[in-house]
């Protein structure tokens, strides 16, 4: 950076963690508040722990809400929905934002970061990355025509993948079981354990300098800094990496909780050799050390609502049919997070309209991990005066609903 500054960063996840790591090594003086014992404490702990440019896409997409209405009032389906009053104007914007031509832009935008993003987690941790690839795997053929289609615009963008039916599809997981019309590997991709991955970069930035203060509840804003529970903490710029919380510190941005969750299966089954995503039931099944994550769902609700345990049973259900095991499952205790959410599925990255010193850096929904690297170097670009990208920049959201809505070609192309 062109001169050392002080920076102080709310929350140390996954974005938290490289926003630090890529301050501190550009010459920031950087202390991160964190209301946990350490890094990775909230969401990016017990997440799936891929890196998958294949799998970066808004979350606000026709095929989204099709799905979202398709699964309503099912119990043991991926997506729930807490409806409320006060969540009405976020799902208006996120209608909208579901347009053909708006999804197809911000799949294209996510897809050029997570590009980016893998290569920077293979140059900042290595040791720490499993580099087999990611196979997607589809019951139906309906799903598979449709992961064929998305396969072929991938490989148009310079995404390797390889089409395989499904009888060679077994051949190269034995440990499926059925039924498998087919699958789309994309070899390139990565995993590992997140908490892992963010203490490496979290440790690496301390190794360069960054200070990690724990037990420290952020409240607000202040001038000059931040508010916490024992009192401020001055810094010359603050960059806001709560992720479900962000909404609690800068009211004005449409933030919402998607609750998620996952389950670590230790005996009793066959690990597939690298992660696999069960197109249908929305799960993904990740190898780590010792055991294997199942992690799926999401709820759209208030952070302190509960995870309905029937979920977590069809989170189960979809990894015990996929896979060829059928002895007794040792389960460690279920791990519940909360992922934060904008309307239109798009990462909120940039400086704050009306308050420059305040950078946030929220709303990767379920890419929190694949996007955090690119994400320290957005971050550090903004506080060096390099203007922000438009399209995740917090200033997008001043529209107001009836302007955006006056745009009838919004509605018209979603389907």
């Amino acid at each position: 950076m062109r001169s050392a500054q002080d920076v102080v960063i709310v929350g140390a996840g996954a974005i938290g963690a490289a926003c630090a790591l890529e301050l501190a090594q550009r010459g920031a003086r950087v202390e991160v508040l964190e209301r946990g014992d350490g890094w990775a404490q909230g969401c990016s702990a017990g997440n799936a722990g891929l890196i998958v440019p294949s799998h970066a896409t808004p979350l606000a997409t026709p095929a989204a809400l099709r799905d979202g209405l398709r699964w309503l009032g099912h119990r043991q389906s991926p997506f729930a929905l807490h409806l409320r009053p006060a969540l009405l104007p976020w799902l208006a914007r996120f209608v909208i934002a579901c347009a053909r031509f708006r999804a197809h832009d911000g799949t294209g935008l996510l897809r050029a970061l997570a590009v980016e993003s893998l290569q920077r987690w293979a140059a900042l941790v290595p040791d720490q990355l499993e580099r087999r690839g990611v196979l997607c795997v589809y019951a139906g053929e309906r799903g598979f025509a449709a992961g064929r289609h998305e396969a072929s615009a991938y490989a148009a963008c310079g995404l390797r993948c390889e089409v395989l039916d499904g009888g060679a599809a077994v051949e190269l997981e034995p440990s499926l079981r059925g039924p498998v019309s087919g699958a789309i590997l994309y070899p390139d991709e990565a995993h590992g354990d997140p908490q892992a991955l963010v203490m490496a970069l979290g440790e690496a930035a301390c190794a360069h300098g960054a200070r990690l203060r724990t037990g420290v509840e952020v409240r607000g804003l202040c001038p000059g800094g931040v508010r916490t529970a024992a009192g401020e903490v001055h810094a010359d710029r603050v960059v806001i990496a709560a992720g479900a919380w962000t909404q609690r510190l800068v009211a004005r941005m449409p933030v919402i909780a998607g609750l998620g969750c996952s389950v670590d299966l230790f005996d009793g089954l066959a690990k597939p050799s690298r992660p696999v995503f069960l197109h249908e039931a929305r799960v993904v099944l990740t190898p780590l050390a010792d055991r294997l994550r199942l992690a799926g769902t999401l709820e759209l609700a208030e952070p302190t609502v509960k995870l309905d345990t029937r979920r977590l049973s069809g989170v189960l259900a979809a990894g015990r049919k996929a896979l060829a095991s059928q002895g007794r499952w040792s389960a460690a205790t279920p791990w519940v997070g909360l992922r934060p959410i904008a309307p239109d599925g798009l990462p909120i990255v940039g400086p704050l309209p009306g308050a420059p010193e305040v950078i946030l850096a929220s709303a990767h929904a379920m890419l929190g991990l694949t996007l955090a690297p690119v994400t320290g170097r957005l971050v550090a670009d903004a506080l060096e005066g390099h203007p922000p990208l438009a399209e995740l920049a917090p200033g997008r959201f001043r529209a107001s609903l009836r302007t955006l809505s006056a745009n009838r070609k919004d509605f018209d192309a979603i389907g």
